[in-house]
Formats: C-alpha cells, sequence, structure tokens
C-alpha cells in the first residue's frame, strides 16, 4: 500500500510549477523612467511566462510581455517596463503555468514620484545586539535622507503595539540622524524600527529585536495540551503538562483543575491524566507547575464535551490482509459498542468492487456487537466500510486491496506474552544484502505483508523498547502465501547513559570535551542533567529534555586540565541526574603536546542548539564553550551563512546568543572564535495565520455568496477549508485572500469556519450566517415585498423583506371613510428575511357597493397598488368592534 501511495503522489505531482523569481526592481524611481524587468521559472512541462504589472490597489493584471515555454524545465524573459506618467505606486510579478499548475513570484513595489517632490530616500539603523542582560543599555541611532525631510523617530514595540520612543524636527534638510539610549529591568523582548516622513513620503527601515533576559532564577514554564480539544461523554480526555520545563529549576509538582472551577483536582508529581467526561462542559482547564526553588507558572488549554444524540463508537477494526495473492480470503472485521442507556439501531454496509453486503441492527444499550465480513478478490479493488447511525455516518474507511501475481509473505510480530505488536517495523532484505527493499509497519493485530518476487530473504522486526529480532533465508515462492512468526522481548523502562565518546590522548592545559548520549526507554518525557567530575574541576551541568523512547546528545567541558606528575591515565565521571540516576567513570591519557601556542587563541569551540526544532521566527539559544581561553573571547555567530551577532566569552569560555529564523525548514547555525568554527542545525516548522474572515452577516435561500480567509500568511503554501456546520464542504492550497463560492439552500442559521492547515499547525475563524428563506408568494410583485389577500369584513396585508438591508413599509388605504376600518399597524420596519402581517377591519357605515386604494410604499416609492372591493349588506347595529373581531381572529 505504501509503494502505490507513494506513486500516486508522483503522478499527481506531473507538471507543477517549483518556482518562479523576477529580479530586484528599485524601491522608487522618478516618473516616466524604464526599468528591465527579468523573470524565469522552473519545473515540469512549463507553458508560458507572464511578465505583469498594476497599480497598487488595482485587483487585475496587466501585462508586459508573454514567453512561451514549449514543455521545457526551465524559462525566463525579460522586457523594460512600462512608461508611467504619474506619481502613484505600482506592482510587478512573474506568473508561470504548466499542464496542470500556475503560481507567480512574490509581488515588487516600485513608487514613481515627480522630482520636485518631497520624498525619503533612504532610513538606516545601526545594527543591534540580538540579546542582552535585563538592566543593560543599549543604543539605537538612525539616520535618513531624502528631499525636504519634516521628521525622524524612533519606535519601540513591547507586547503588542508599537509607541515612539523618541522623535526630531528634520527641519526640511536632506539629511537628518536621531539616537536613544534604551534600558529593559525585566526579561522581554523588545522590536526597534526608525521610520523618517517628508511632505506625504515615509519611509522606514526593517525592525530589530532586541531580547533581554534576567540573571536571577527564571520561573518554570508551564504546557499544557489537552487531546482531543473537542469530545463526548464518555471520551478519555488527556491533559499532558509533560511539555513544561524548568528554567532553572526541577519541576518538582503539577496541580490540575480539569474543569476550570479554581480547585485543584489533582496534586502530585504526575504531570499526565486521563480523565473520562461525565457531562456536558466546554471549559478552560489550568495547570500550574512548581520548581524546587517555589517559583511557578500556569497554562491553560480549552476543550468541549457535547452530550451526542447517537453515541456509538466503533472499534478494532482490521482488515486481514491488504496485500494478498487470487483465491486467497480476505475478511474485515469490526466491534460497535452503544455507549449510551438506550439501544441504537445501526447499518452497515461492506463493499469491495462487484462484492458488497448491507447489515441492519440493533444494538443493546451499553452493548457490543462484532462484525466481519469475508471476500476473495480477483484484482485490485477498494474495501470501502461504513457505520450510519441515525442517518450519519459515525465511521468510514477505504482499504485499497492489492492482488498480486507474486509471492505473499505474511509477518506476525508479538511480544513475549504473545500480545500483537502494533506499530512494529519489518524491514525485507535480500539474503546477504544491506539494501532495503521494502519496510512497514504492523497494525493493530501485529500483522504485516508484503508482495514479493520468489527468492530468500532476510526479515528483521523492531520496535521502540524491544529488542530487535532477524530471521533469514525466508523462503518466498510464486502464487503461495509465506507465514513467519517475530517475538520481541521488552526493554526494562530506564533512564542511562548510553554512550561516552573523546579524544584520548589529550593535550595538558587545553579544554577536554566529553560527548554523552542519554536513552530513554520510559513512556515520558525525562527532564535531565548531566555533570562531569575529575581532571580538577567540575565542570558546569547541563540541563536538557530527552523525549520517550528517544536519546539526545549533548557535550560537557573539562576546562584546562592538566597531566598528573605519575603520568598515569586519569579518572573522570559522568553522572546523569534524575528521578532515575546513573553514572560512568572512564579514564584519559593526559599528555605534554610540543610546541607552544597564543595561550589566548581558541583551540576548540563546542556548540549546543535548543530547541533543535521550533517555529519559524522564534528564538533559538546558541551556546557552547570556546576551549583554551582565561579570557574573553569573541565569537561570531552566522545564520544560513548571514552573520547575525557577536557576542563576548565569560572567562571560562562560555558563550550564550539568541537567533530566529523565518525560513521553515532546516537552518544552519556556524560559531567561530579565531581558526576554530562549529556547525549545527536546527529545525524550524512553518507557521499559518488567519488575518480576519469576510462574509455577508446574511444571504437568501438559493442565493450565491462567499466566505473568504483573508491575509492568510505562512512561510509555505498552506491547504485551506472552508467547513459548513462542521462539514468540509472546499479546499483550495493558496495564500493571502482565499474565497470560496458558497450556495446554501437550507434556511436557519449557518456556522462557516476557515481552516488554514501547514503540517502540524492549524489556524481557524469562523462566523454565523443567516439564510432567509426566498418567499416564492411575493415574486410577482415589484420590490418582492408584499402579499394581500382580503376576506369579509377584513384585509390581511403580508410584508416580507427579500432585500439584503433593512425596509421600512408604509401601508395605506385611501377611497374609503376613515371611520369606515381600523387598522393594525401604519408603518413596518422589517430586517433582511423577516415577515409582518397588517390588517384592516371594516365596519361600514352605509350599505352597498365601494371601492378603496389599499398601498405599499418604501423609501417614498409604491411597492404595491390593488384596488379592494368592499361589499356592506347588513344593517349597523350588527355590526362587531375592532376589539370583538380582534379576539375572535385570535380564537379561531
Amino acid at each position: 500500500m505504501l509503494l502505490i501511495f507513494t506513486l500516486f503522489l508522483v503522478s499527481f505531482a506531473a507538471g507543477e510549477v517549483s518556482s518562479v523569481s523576477i529580479n530586484e526592481l528599485p524601491a522608487d524611481t522618478k516618473v516616466e523612467n524604464t526599468f528591465e524587468v527579468e523573470g524565469s521559472a522552473t519545473g515540469d512541462n512549463l507553458q508560458k511566462l507572464y511578465l505583469r504589472y498594476r497599480q497598487k490597489g488595482e485587483t487585475s493584471w496587466r501585462t508586459i510581455s508573454t514567453q512561451e515555454c514549449e514543455g521545457e524545465i526551465a524559462c525566463s524573459d525579460s522586457d523594460k517596463s512600462p512608461v508611467i506618467e504619474e506619481t502613484s505606486t505600482y506592482e510587478y510579478s512573474v506568473a508561470a503555468t504548466s499542464d496542470s499548475d500556475w503560481t507567480r513570484s512574490d509581488i515588487k513595489e516600485v513608487t514613481y514620484y515627480e522630482e520636485s517632490d518631497d520624498r525619503v530616500d533612504s532610513v538606516s539603523m545601526n545594527n543591534l545586539p540580538s540579546s542582552k542582560r535585563a538592566g543593560d543599555t543599549v543604543e539605537i541611532k538612525g539616520s535618513a535622507t531624502g528631499e525636504e525631510l519634516d521628521s525622524i523617530e524612533i519606535r519601540k514595540k513591547e507586547g503588542f503595539s508599537w509607541s515612539t520612543l523618541k522623535s526630531k524636527d528634520c527641519e526640511q534638510e536632506i539629511a537628518c540622524s536621531i539616537s536613544e539610549y534604551y534600558t529593559s529591568n525585566v526579561e522581554r523582548d523588545v522590536e526597534f524600527k526608525v521610520r523618517a516622513e517628508a511632505g506625504g513620503d515615509s519611509d522606514g527601515t526593517d525592525s530589530q529585536i532586541i531580547s533581554f533576559y534576567e540573571t536571577d532564577p527564571k520561573s518554570p514554564e508551564a504546557n499544557l495540551e489537552i487531546s482531543p480539544s473537542e469530545g463526548e461523554i464518555g471520551d478519555i480526555f488527556t491533559f499532558d503538562a509533560s511539555g513544561s520545563f524548568g528554567r532553572d529549576a526541577e519541576i518538582v509538582e503539577y496541580k490540575f483543575d480539569f474543569t476550570g472551577d479554581g480547585n485543584w483536582e489533582e496534586e502530585g508529581s504526575e504531570n499526565i491524566w486521563n480523565v473520562e467526561a461525565d457531562r456536558e462542559i466546554s471549559t478552560t482547564a489550568v495547570v500550574k507547575v512548581v520548581d524546587v526553588n517555589g517559583l511557578t507558572d500556569t497554562d491553560t488549554a480549552s476543550y468541549t464535551v457535547t452530550d451526542p444524540e447517537c453515541d456509538l463508537s466503533v472499534e478494532n477494526f482490521e482488515v486481514s490482509d491488504t496485500r494478498t495473492v487470487t483465491g486467497e480470503e480476505v475478511t474485515v472485521s469490526l466491534d460497535v459498542v452503544n455507549n449510551m442507556d438506550t439501544e441504537q439501531d445501526v447499518d452497515l454496509s461492506f463493499e469491495a468492487g462487484d462484492e458488497s453486503q448491507d447489515i441492519s441492527q440493533v444494538i443493546p444499550a451499553e452493548g457490543e456487537e462484532l462484525f466481519d465480513w469475508s471476500f476473495e478478490p480477483e484484482e485490485d479493488v477498494d474495501l470501502e466500510t461504513e457505520v450510519v447511525c441515525e442517518g450519519d455516518s459515525i465511521f468510514f474507511d477505504t482499504t485499497p486491496i492489492t492482488v498480486e501475481d507474486k509471492g505473499l509473505l505474511s509477518v506476525n510480530v508479538e511480544d513475549e506474552n504473545e500480545n500483537a505488536l502494533e506499530g512494529a517495523t519489518v524491514e525485507v532484505r535480500l539474503s546477504g544484502e544491506d539494501d532495503l527493499i521494502e519496510e512497514r509497519d504492523t497494525g493493530g493485530d501485529g500483522k504485516v505483508s508484503f508482495s514479493l518476487d520468489p527468492g530468500t530473504y532476510d526479515v528483521e522486526a523492531s520496535k521502540t523498547g524491544y529488542r530487535p529480532e532477524i530471521q533469514e533465508e525466508v523462503e518466498v515462492e510464486l502464487d503461495r502465501e509465506s507465514e513467519i512468526d517475530f517475538t520481541l522481548e521488552s526493554i526494562p523502562e530506564e533512564l542511562r547513559i548510553d554512550d561516552v565518546t573523546y579524544r584520548d590522548p589529550v593535550c595538558s592545559g587545553e579544554d577536554f570535551e566529553v560527548s554523552v548520549t542519554v536513552e530513554n526507554t520510559m513512556d515520558r518525557s525525562q527532564n535531565v542533567r548531566i555533570q562531569g567530575e575529575g581532571l580538577g574541576a567540575i565542570t558546569r551541568g547541563t540541563r536538557f529534555t530527552v523525549p520517550s523512547h528517544d536519546s539526545r546528545t549533548r557535550s560537557v567541558v573539562f576546562p584546562n586540565i592538566q597531566r598528573d606528575v605519575s603520568g598515569a591515565e586519569q579518572t573522570f565521571e559522568i553522572t546523569l541526574e534524575n528521578s532515575e540516576t546513573d553514572s560512568v567513570e572512564r579514564e584519559v591519557e593526559v599528555v605534554d603536546c610540543p610546541g607552544v601556542v597564543d595561550p589566548q587563541a581558541a583551540r576548540g569551540i563546542t556548540l549546543d542548539i535548543s530547541p533543535r526544532e521550533t517555529e519559524a521566527g522564534q528564538p533559538v539559544k546558541v551556546a557552547g564553550y570556546v576551549q583554551g581561553v582565561r579570557r574573553g573571547k569573541e565569537v561570531k555567530i552566522n545564520l544560513n551563512g548571514n552573520h547575525v551577532d557577536t557576542v563576548d566569552t565569560a572567562p571560562d569560555g562560555y558563550y550564550e546568543a539568541f537567533v530566529r529564523s523565518e525560513f521553515a525548514g532546516q537552518n544552519e547555525v556556524t560559531v567561530s572564535a579565531d581558526s576554530q568554527r562549529r556547525t549545527r542545525t536546527f529545525t524550524a516548522s512553518p507557521t499559518v495565520e488567519i488575518g480576519y474572515m469576510k462574509t455577508p452577516r446574511a444571504v437568501f435561500q438559493g442565493e450565491q455568496f462567499e466566505v473568504c480567509g483573508m491575509d492568510i500568511e505562512s512561510q509555505v503554501t498552506p491547504r485551506v477549508y472552508l467547513e459548513e456546520d462542521g462539514e468540509i464542504i472546499d479546499s483550495k492550497n493558496e495564500r493571502g485572500d482565499v474565497c470560496f463560492n458558497v450556495t446554501t439552500h437550507e434556511t436557519s442559521k449557518h456556522r462557516y469556519q476557515v481552516s488554514a492547515e501547514v503540517d502540524s499547525e492549524t489556524a481557524t475563524m469562523s462566523k454565523d450566517i443567516d439564510v432567509h428563506r426566498a418567499d416564492q408568494e411575493a415574486v410577482n410583485f415589484p420590490d418582492r415585498v408584499a402579499t394581500v389577500r382580503s376576506g369579509s369584513g377584513m384585509v390581511r396585508v403580508t410584508l416580507y423583506n427579500s432585500n439584503p438591508e433593512s425596509r421600512t413599509y408604509d401601508v395605506e388605504l385611501r377611497q374609503v371613510p376613515r371611520d369606515w376600518f381600523s387598522q393594525t399597524e401604519k408603518q413596518v420596519t422589517l430586517q433582511p428575511g423577516e415577515e409582518q402581517e397588517v390588517f384592516f377591519y371594516f365596519t361600514p357605515k352605509d350599505q352597498g357597493d365601494f371601492q378603496g386604494d389599499l398601498e405599499v410604499q418604501s423609501d417614498g416609492q409604491s411597492v404595491h397598488f390593488e384596488r379592494i372591493d368592499i361589499s356592506s349588506t347588513r344593517p349597523v347595529h350588527n355590526q362587531r368592534t375592532f376589539l370583538d373581531r380582534l379576539l375572535s381572529l385570535f380564537r379561531l
């Protein structure tokens, strides 16, 4: 199945545009000036390349030139920009198409100005340090050039809003500068930029951020995640605070408030709790962490529990074989569990090509039923399984079944207690060969199968927390199934030092670096500290987190080690500290090395990055030791080949700084001191944000309208989904302003949600839209607003506002004496989709036939006119009052 899915992806990607780029353009230029516009594209089966421009604010592009790419994998074009004769800002872009794809480059803006206009030509700011200690002072300098400059200012942002730190009047000069000192006494990130104005023109610098950090003990950082965030009564919700960590001391206590009522339901050392939901609730849970210093921090997360109308769950869904040979039987099975205290009807359907099976059954209250179905596929087929309750699909699965004309190898993996092992990795290689042929994971039944050419194979089964096992020379025959079993022994849960590496021998007087690998075979992440002792020193401890069933490598440094006079090998010890402890002793030979070097020359440098996985734009700590120095040494820090910071070491050679990258993917950090260099990488996952959501407040039944997610920003193109009342109805790969066309036929309030998803990051925004009925009774009248019905002694006017805005209607009856009738309403104001009735009750004073003119007006315009015939034959003394008739009407 993995192989088929991979081939599908390759096929789907054919004909795509891989990249589109545009050359650097001038930020501003005089009107009527022209410049070169160059564009290029790469991809598969390229068709056309367009050079385009438009005035900023326009929605459509104008074409400068079009280049036929003739199906090549690379295409380029260049041309002069158009002559612009007005002062304005224009946008330039390059677009490319393939046979199944389209994309454009980033937009470049060019501002056209008259030579005599006041303007800002350039604004600059001095390079600021990326980090400073709280209490330190930093100087911010800015300068600007232009024509008749009005002002220049330094701005700062603490939190979410900008404010002016200092401003200055430039007195219409062509150059202007400004400077100011800033001190932060608390730990925070402060963003600075410089901005200048001249007439109506303004410009500013890219902002720079300084991270001020405190030297006093730092509070721990709490992190609470709830899974799932939405569920039903009876579901298990996991409250996970394992992502919390102590920044200067170990966390010793976790307090949980599951319901947000201010009471701690659980307190202690456990950081993960599984809680069964027993009632409807939508609330915010709280976790509070306490470290050994008594410092605390809290975090919150929200979740919702609903009471389902149909509470059935599907468990233990299994397909016996997804790869088989002709004539072999495939079985699908599942358990349906009724979680309610009343019986429930359930409908199941199985379909595989021409074979199918439908089942309807009643599940007893709090009962459970097993369903299965078997079939013998003759060719590749999709197995579709669906479970329906109360007309809603509660489970649907499509499982591709592959029928091979090869041999079938079935593998069963279990533990030493004969329990099936789900998620065990099975690798298949030709006997005696190292190259991997295929790798797959076992399902919930511990089974997995492979379709292989006849021959002999070496098969290995492994799973984290278990010792791997290999079976060699397994025979696979054509059109037959071979079966093998694996029993994996579990590895005890522990936290231990797995490996220690270092140089041996090492020169006397050098800094001695030891690389330590810590393995965590436990079911939850562990915060650990490693420390070295011996060789005449105790190293500075290193604290970090080791995820569950994973390992991490860190370094400790023994500074300025000295040779023992005896010349014997010297002993040092590495200690791992946690609730679980471990230590190892090693020996190293310290020798006198010939040659004398500069005592201040760096003889080595270490580098540690924390965290190694983060989000784009988030700060990353860069730290390590410069070996062989006795005073401060300058350390230069490069990010992705660009210099971003320079810091000085402490007397013992320790340095520390913070960097951040807006680039999603793998980022490379290089530190250097003298001729020593060290490089490590960290991964930044993309982020995604939705600026706002644009929809109409109300629409009419059958009307087409747009639902838009505006200003969707991400480092990569996100997948954008539109949901209507919780169901996905459309999606597309796009960013910026993403709009969907919607038509709804059901009147009521509908909730529309726009979600943008990149990797595991999701941003959502939702709005409610009222859908009003389109009253078919009123279609024959102007403005679609009124219907009139007349009866004996009464006229009823039905007003219905089918317009998208509020309307006021005036209802008047003329040519009839005013004392002959009474009227319930003379003026009615209706919101879109609202309806109201107006009644006229007649009490004629004379007998005979009469006529009256009924008119409905809105905004001074007549929207309905009708002549009403009135016949009176009854004596005056038999006439009822208006109140009598109104009471009689409500009694009907």
